[in-house]
């Protein structure tokens, strides 16, 4: 007759008699020693659950892509410079220019200069270096 795995492994585990053995004295300190560990990192884990659901809870006024930018050393820095810079790499690869023909750092201390500095890379590299003046002397609905 042959043997299901489970049944194998329960013949195993158990001893003569049918039963599970008695664990020793160590077993059993060192089980309650491994759950108080797990439970200190479960109150750890808890903890930091906590903080990141605060942290989304800040985002609420951007909810409807409307707020102050965040202070420099915000969390929240990140989630608005990813946003700047997919929307400028979506600008560059709409004029169809080379990322790598875009100066990307401007270093201007402020984000509308760094912004301001990077766009105006980009659209210097799509339509050259008369490109504001050109733009200012073409007449209102003429043709491109």
């Amino acid at each position: 007759m042959k043997s299901e795995p489970h049944e194998i492994k329960q013949r195993l585990l158990l001893g003569a008699n049918g039963t599970l053995p008695r664990p020793s004295a160590e077993t059993c300190r060192e089980a309650a020693a491994r759950i108080a560990a797990l439970e200190a990192e479960n109150a750890k884990l808890a903890a930091e659950v906590e903080r990141l659901r605060d942290a989304v809870l800040d985002l609420t006024p951007w909810e409807h892509s409307q707020g102050p930018v965040p202070d420099y050393e915000s969390p929240l820095m990140s989630v608005f410079d990813s946003g700047v810079t997919y929307t400028i790499e979506l600008l560059v690869k709409t004029l169809g220019v080379p990322s790598e023909s875009v100066s990307w750092d401007a270093a201007t201390e402020t984000h509308d200069g760094d912004v301001g500095s990077v766009i105006y890379s980009a659209l210097t590299s799509a339509f050259g270096e008369d490109w504001p003046h050109a733009l200012a002397a073409r007449p209102e609905g003429a043709p491109e």
